[in-house]
């Protein structure tokens, strides 16, 4: 007996690339649930973060957007850091500290530490290493989400001057190298 399991997922298609590979997401989950009897997504989609929403708003997001977040079971959300489109001959620009602010927020509101990215051949995909020996990797790439120089600490001094200096310190605690290692060694088992 398949048991009913509704999924609310909140769907951020971000910037650049992000909203072109949004949309294929959508259509894989769609088809998630074509296959898997008794699976429900329930997506909404939000404008932010985007460049768009930072030009109309000031902002990258609305104050309350984690908040909004955690009333979801799960959270998409596509590639942000685009610069931002040209307009009429003037470029409005976007640093990486404004644009990428609420993706590293929501890695360290909801915890989100471990990043996992398969990396194997897929049937119909196109193969671009030549050696026979690449039809079998099966590799899994994990890297911390949420230290190092994810934790946000540097900044600016004298900016926009010839004395400008920029500082970015990376943070590794005890905690979080032991976590992301045994869950690499788990995943390798």
């Amino acid at each position: 007996m398949n048991e009913q399991r509704t999924w609310k997922v909140a769907v951020l298609p971000g910037d650049g690339v992000g909203p072109e590979v949004m949309r294929e997401a959508m259509r894989a989950l769609e088809a998630l649930c074509a296959r898997e009897q008794g699976l429900t997504i329930e997506c909404t989609t939000f404008e932010w973060p985007s460049h768009a929403w930072h030009e109309r708003h000031g902002e990258s997001a609305p104050s309350d957007y984690l908040q909004q977040l955690a009333a979801f079971d799960a959270i998409l959300l596509g590639a942000l850091g685009d610069p931002g489109p040209v307009t009429d001959a003037k470029r409005y620009l976007l640093s990486d500290g404004e644009s990428l602010a609420p993706l590293l927020d929501i890695r360290r509101h909801f915890d989100q530490w471990a990043c996992e990215r398969p990396c194997k051949p897929l049937p119909g995909a196109p193969q671009f290493l030549k050696d026979e020996r690449a039809a079998g990797i099966d590799m899994l790439v994990i890297r911390e989400n949420s230290e190092g120089e994810y934790v946000g600490q540097g900044g600016r001094l004298a900016a926009g001057t010839e004395h400008e200096v920029a500082t970015q310190i990376e943070l590794f605690t005890y905690r979080g190298a032991e976590r992301i290692i045994r869950h690499a060694f788990e995943q390798a088992r």
